[in-house]
């Protein structure tokens, strides 16, 4: 093949999209670079497929490029998938015009988006996606005129790009000391390998290095910058606007920086500490189009409650539970809606932008039910339009039953509501009991790996071989347990009857009035949670 059309620039696209898909997670396993949240290869994969678009009848190559480039930018997400799309805006724009395209006019395209995609990197670093590229098409470049098919020069740049991706480690010591190479470089292998085998009718896989099957073990620790904010402004046309100016602020607020502006959209990511002063600064520019916020060290797997119904009501309340089993106690307790993720509970903040704006209430309540929610609910409040939301700041799920226990929609308003709330918290005594993964001493105790340990608001209160004890003994600790009446606890898929019967008994001997509800949650990393009221 010596010329590139529209409908093969389509099906080589689909081609690396399907091989990509076929290894994401092998690339999700490599991902430890900035920060190792596992999600290269998901956000690869989304950048790319939102380039899949059809092509219209007689369509050049170079109008379909223009819409490929504005599919990928709005799927963009993450470092690595905003860098790509920033390539392929590149790529795009140097087929800007053309019918179809040769090798050479193609190559010249491919460096225009190696050229963007360094451009909008605020600290470009070597050793990542961005080298492979690069280096793959300086090659290229150097035997351009050698190539008489489109099927010699794809293969000239995927040995170019395995080259590259292989002395990534030796660029980057996080990824020597981890042992493995860049994930992006090696979904942008994989993408180019996908492509050439569309023009091979599928045939011609490439063997994978051995380094991409090696095993990862990614080393718990704190984040420097701990959320991926990430947002696209559709700018005010009347208010002053400097990206450099813009690109200023945000080096003084995080890292992994990425900013460019297309059209009038100003596309941003960055790892901060600090999402809510970002977004308050870049508020005035204009208005944000879409935006998302995720805890870097965590995954979710959201499922959104159905159950919206067409009635505005006053105040209406929502509930981040971790499984099915649980909503459905927090919706028998009285919760309109509920967001499911996983046993994490920490949804990212596009998420819950998405429910707040598809309920409709004049104003919501929020029930994170972590502490490492909190902000993302809170940040997600000001961006909701239409409606008012009042975070409530439950730390866990024993706090977020305690809460709703003593909501009443009907009978009061929100300011009324929060203020029983708010009592209520300061009074209720949460638990939460885990499993030990590693030994550890607390207030003159010796925990050793797998005993049982009660927490409150992720600080140990007890500790014990039974899991019975840990809960029965943090229980006890309260110093006014005596006077609570009530015990609330969710059990999990390893909680036998014979366990709940046993926490029962060593309960009642020690407060024989205490009423205790024991409901089957079926969560895994807690395996017992309860609330004292």
């Amino acid at each position: 093949m010596d010329k590139l059309t529209a409908k093969t620039f389509r099906a080589m696209l689909e081609g690396g999209s399907s091989f990509l898909l076929s290894h994401k997670q092998q690339i999700n396993d490599l991902n430890v670079f900035p920060v190792a949240d596992g999600d290269t290869g998901n956000n690869m994969s989304d950048c790319l497929r939102g380039g899949l678009i059809e092509l219209k009848e007689g369509e050049d190559l170079g109008d379909y490029a223009a819409r490929v480039s504005s599919g990928m930018l709005f799927k963009a997400r993450g470092n690595s998938g905003v860098i790509l799309s920033q390539f392929f805006a590149g790529l795009c724009a140097g087929l800007n015009g053309l019918e179809d395209a040769d090798i050479l006019t193609f190559h010249d395209a491919y460096l225009l988006g190696v050229k963007r995609a360094y451009e909008v990197v605020v600290s470009p670093v070597e050793g990542t996606i961005l080298t492979v590229m690069r280096e793959a098409g300086e090659a290229a470049k150097e035997v351009i005129s050698n190539f008489r098919s489109f099927e010699s020069y794809f293969s000239k740049l995927i040995e170019e790009m395995n080259q590259s991706l292989l002395r990534t480690p030796n660029l980057l010591p996080v990824l020597k000391d981890a042992n493995v190479v860049d994930s992006g470089g090696a979904g942008l292998l994989l993408i180019f390998q996908g492509m050439s085998n569309a023009m091979h009718n599928g045939a011609a896989d490439i063997e994978l290095p051995d380094i991409f099957n090696k095993p990862v073990l990614h080393e718990e620790g704190d984040a420097e910058y701990g959320y991926c904010t990430e947002f696209i402004l559709h700018r005010d046309q009347n208010n002053h606007f400097s990206l450099s100016e813009l690109i200023t602020f945000l080096e003084t607020k995080g890292n992994s920086i990425v900013a460019f502006e297309e059209e009038g959209n100003v596309k941003v990511h960055i790892h901060t500490l600090v999402p809510n002063e970002v977004l308050d600064h870049v508020a005035h520019y204009g208005q944000i189009i879409r935006f998302k916020m995720d805890d870097m060290s965590l995954q979710h797997d959201l499922v959104v409650h159905p159950g919206q119904t067409s009635e505005i009501k006053d105040l209406a309340s929502l509930a981040i539970v971790p499984n099915k089993s649980i909503a459905r106690i927090f919706t028998d307790y009285g919760v309109d809606e509920v967001l499911i993720c996983n046993d994490s509970l920490t949804p990212s903040t596009g998420d819950l932008l998405m429910k707040l704006n598809q309920m409709n209430a004049k104003e919501v309540f929020v029930f994170p039910n972590n502490g490492n929610s909190i902000l993302a609910a809170e940040t997600s409040s000001k961006l909701v339009k239409g409606k008012k939301v009042h975070v409530i700041p439950t730390h866990d799920l024993g706090e977020g039953i305690s809460a709703v226990g003593v909501m009443d929609e009907a009978c009061f308003d929100s300011k009324d509501n929060r203020e029983r709330i708010i009592a209520a918290l300061k009074k209720n005594y949460s638990v939460q009991v885990g499993i030990a993964v590693k030994p550890f001493h607390f207030n003159d105790q010796d925990v050793d790996n797998g005993d049982y340990v009660g927490f409150n608001h992720g600080s140990p209160v007890s500790s014990s071989k039974r899991i019975s004890d840990a809960f029965v003994n943090f229980l006890a600790a309260d110093p006014s347990f005596l006077e609570k009446e009530v015990l609330i606890y969710l059990y999990g898929v390893s909680i036998t009857q014979e366990i709940i019967s046993e926490i029962e008994e060593k309960l009642h001997a020690i407060h024989p009035f205490l009423e205790i509800y024991a409901l089957e949650g079926k969560q895994s990393l807690y395996p017992l949670i309860g609330t004292l009221d």
